[in-house]
């Protein structure tokens, strides 16, 4: 269980300077907190080099990623904003990951950052998405996605060899190293050095033996300059490896080549065999193979333009699927850089079971804060954060004000104890006793007599309308990044010539549909077959099945005279506030069952188990013919946990099977691959924006949004280790 997070102790004094009592120190050096950032950090990053120096070393990058040890107060990532935003050599996109052990509280960073000399609106953005006291990482986005922080809350140590990232610059900072020995350590530096390609800097005010030495021992070359403002020295490095050994197979492109994996395979240890593809006859370069058709006009344009000639020619993805996991993906591979094409059977997105008129988002919590409710909390939470500009300007239905997860089996003291053991904020997680909860939702949750149940209180729940994110998803990639090409039915793929030149999707007929370098499979209860068909049965058996769930949503018109849901709520079902004058219910739950059509008996089931939530007999909702409804499938892995990562080969060779996923062969090649997104089961609103991020990460090389724990969590391979473990 990861240790709580106690927020920074700050004390300001009579000129508002804030200080640290705990660590005896101030936040920044007497000559300025911008003043320093530009002088020890941007200067000694390479980011503003002086007339004689060439350009900025982020100079035409597509993406530049630092990483700061020490995130404190921001200022030296808002000071690298804004020297990014003044720069017209910048790279596409920034990336700053910032490290924090006691992160400030909402008012006393505000205060802190009050006349400090930053842009308004730079610290407004920041205090506005500020994330809630939890460990772990938490994602915001800045200037339309063209600036991600990535803040991570726990020890730093922990954190850093955990993190799956390609770092650029490391901004070595925290208080002095002999009061806060932990954000200087030997094992962080070594752990950082890891996760640097070589020729990556880094910057400090400090010149401390220690700092020095353990950099060296890391791999770096340390030079001495002249110190900022009283300092005499300060401290510059260059990453300069004796040996960088090549990235396993198995980690996202995101990872820094030589990254230890967390659980290394024997020396001994032989990875299975390669299943070989099935022989597919090319046609000409570029065509089809002889009597095919040729690709779809919209399809041909979008591989010969890139869009405003910010998307490289080799960074092309196919999709297979247009529900949240597809729609996701392209958003989160558009703002990396990638074009993207979404091919689905039906003639728009979202029309499976994403669209639904609407779905609930909240994250789950077990008392040993184990590994499924870690996993659910980071989704969660980071849809909160994608969402929420979104319902500001009403382009998504819905609200993330709070959701009610009823528990009549827990009181108040037992519930208590298990927030106290897990450490989780109350803006994270929060009881409610029977009474508060009845208040909170606008509903007596119990009958005439009864004491209504406790709940637990998620305030960052809530409930989204799922074709509205699919469309915020799809119309907030980079501008002609994305296209969208609908009735077109894919039944299987194949390797363009040699398997490592791509891949291309095929119709019924035999036609190709298109090709691309990456393959994306987000096709929900499609993905077993396309894998048998495409790969062979071995593909699709390796993953474990994948189960298909029909789900059957009721509605009825609002009942005059009975109470109505001010938030989501869920008990035995759930309910939501009104939707256009529909109160939705639901959603029945049956393994393998293919019936469309609407059941009046789910009807009447759906309708009991909203009466039992207002309070009232079922009758008094309206008869059964009254009610709306709706069927979908959702598609559920056996450990209820999504597949993201690359697709592992079944493999037919012997010998010991690699005890982490890091070291099992995938379907992928420098640049090109097949990738999985699918079985989000009935949570593909909570789950859609983090697993679209973590699936950038496998191709696209952004840094996980999660530490590599969860990312095997999630990795399609996982059920073949499992025997191994």
């Amino acid at each position: 269980m990861p240790a709580a997070i106690q927020p920074a102790r700050i004390v300001f004094d009579a000129e508002g300077l804030p200080s640290a009592p705990d660590y005896a120190d101030r936040y920044h050096g007497e000559a300025g907190a911008i003043a320093q950032a530009r002088g020890v950090f941007l200067r000694g990053l390479g980011l503003l080099p002086g007339p004689d120096e060439g350009p900025p070393a982020w100079a035409g990058r597509s993406r530049h990623v630092l990483l700061e040890t020490g995130f404190g107060l921001g200022q030296n990532f808002l000071a690298c904003w804004a020297a990014w935003r003044a720069d017209p050599q910048r790279p596409q996109r920034l990336v700053y990951l910032g490290l924090e052990r006691h992160p400030p509280l909402p008012a006393d960073l505000a205060r802190a950052l009050a006349g400090a000399g930053h842009a308004a609106d730079q610290v407004e953005a920041l205090l506005r998405a500020w994330p809630p006291a939890s460990a772990g990482w938490h994602r915001i986005d800045l200037d339309g996605g063209q600036v991600l922080l990535q803040l991570g809350f726990g020890e730093a140590e922990a954190l850093a060899r955990e993190l799956l990232a390609t770092v650029d610059g490391l901004l070595l900072d925290g208080f002095a190293p002999s009061r806060n020995p932990e954000a200087w350590s030997p094992g962080l530096l070594r752990a950082l050095a890891r996760r640097c390609r070589p020729g990556a800097r880094a910057a400090s005010w400090t010149f401390a033996r220690a700092v020095r030495d353990a950099l060296s021992e890391a791999g770096f070359e340390v030079a001495r300059r002249p110190g900022f403002a009283s300092k005499r020295d300060r401290l510059e490095a260059v990453y300069r490896p004796v040996h960088v050994p090549p990235r396993p197979p198995g980690l996202p492109q995101g990872a820094a080549d030589g990254i230890e994996p967390i659980r290394p395979a024997a020396r001994s240890a032989r990875a299975p065999a390669a299943a070989a593809a099935p022989p597919e006859a090319p046609g000409p370069a570029g065509q089809p193979p002889a009597g095919r058709p040729a690709a779809p006009p919209a399809l041909a344009v979008l591989a010969s333009a890139p869009a405003a000639g910010r998307l490289s020619s080799d960074r092309r993805a196919l999709i297979v699927g247009a529900g949240l996991a597809g729609c996701a993906a392209a958003w989160a591979l558009a703002r990396a850089g990638w074009a993207c094409t979404v091919v689905d059977a039906a003639a728009q997105p979202a029309a499976g079971a994403s669209g639904n008129p609407a779905g609930l988002v909240h994250a789950t919590f077990s008392p040993d804060d184990g590994l499924h409710a870690r996993a659910h909390r980071a989704a969660a939470l980071r849809m909160a954060q994608v969402a929420a500009p979104w319902l500001a300007a009403g382009r998504v239905r819905g609200a993330l004000d709070g959701f009610l997860r009823l528990e009549p089996r827990l009181d108040g003291a037992s519930a208590a104890a298990q927030c106290a053991r897990a450490g989780l904020p109350a803006t994270v997680l929060d009881w409610l006793d029977g009474p508060q909860a009845a208040a909170r939702c606008g509903l007596p949750l119990a009958t005439p007599g009864e004491p209504p149940p406790g709940a637990w209180c998620y305030p960052q729940g809530g409930w989204l309308a799922p074709a509205e994110v699919c469309a915020a998803f799809l119309a907030d990639a980079a501008p002609g990044a994305v296209q969208f090409v609908g009735s077109q039915r894919v039944a299987r793929f194949a390797p363009v010539g040699d398997e490592g030149a791509g891949w291309r999707l095929l119709d019924p007929q035999g036609g190709e549909i298109g090709r691309a370098p990456v393959l994306v499979l987000a096709a929900a209860g499609a993905l077993p077959g396309l894998l048998r068909t495409s790969l062979g049965e071995a593909a699709a058996a390796a993953l474990g099945p994948l189960g298909q769930v029909r789900g059957q949503l009721s509605a009825w018109p609002l009942p005059p005279g009975l109470p109505v849901p001010r938030c989501a709520l869920s008990g035995a079902g759930y309910a939501m506030p009104p939707i256009e004058g529909w109160l939705w219910t639901g959603a029945t739950s049956q393994h393998d069952d293919p019936e469309p059509a609407l059941r009046r008996a789910d009807h009447a089931h759906n309708r009991a188990r909203l009466a039992g939530l207002l309070g009232c007999e079922p009758e008094a909702l309206g008869p059964l013919e009254a009610a709306r409804g709706r069927v979908g499938w959702r598609a559920t892995t056996p450990d209820r946990l999504p597949w993201v990562g690359a697709l592992p080969r079944a493999g037919a060779g012997s010998g010991p099977v690699p005890r982490s996923p890091a070291h099992w062969p995938r379907w992928t090649g420098p640049g090109t691959g097949v990738y999985l997104l699918g079985g989000l089961g009935s949570r593909g609103l909570t789950w859609s924006a983090l697993a679209g991020e973590l699936l950038a990460s496998w191709v696209a090389g952004e840094p996980a949004p999660v530490e590599q724990t969860l990312v095997e969590a999630l990795d399609p391979a996982r059920r073949l280790l499992r025997p191994a473990r």
